[in-house]
């Protein structure tokens, strides 16, 4: 039989520091005896693939939503306010073009 354990999920008594082969192997078999170990299943490499393209696309999300708000502190810091509507919608993604900076309107 084999079992794949998170070692995390172990229960260790308070206090029990010490660590020998011997004990530790006294231990998981006193855990598995009475079934207190929780087995944990090693990911393929599809869904390893897929919970990577997954992280990817949050990682990118936060990035996008990152950046909006910077553009919009830099732009509300300049006295430019978006008013045409709800953010971030196709109309309002272009209205930042055509805006000018504080330098450029007093020229």
């Amino acid at each position: 039989m084999r079992l794949v354990a998170a070692p995390s999920k172990l229960a260790r008594p308070f206090g029990d520091r010490v660590e020998t082969d011997a004990r530790d192997a006294a231990h998981l078999a006193r855990l598995l005896h009475s079934g207190q170990i929780v087995e944990v299943t090693v990911p393929t490499v599809t869904q390893e693939a897929a919970r990577d393209l997954v992280r990817a696309r949050d990682d990118c999300r936060r990035d996008l939503m990152t950046a909006r708000h910077r553009l919009s502190k830099l732009l509300s810091r300049q006295g430019i306010v978006y008013s045409g509507g709800s953010a971030w919608t196709g109309r309002h993604e272009l209205w930042p073009r055509g805006q000018q900076s504080a330098d450029q309107r007093c020229n």
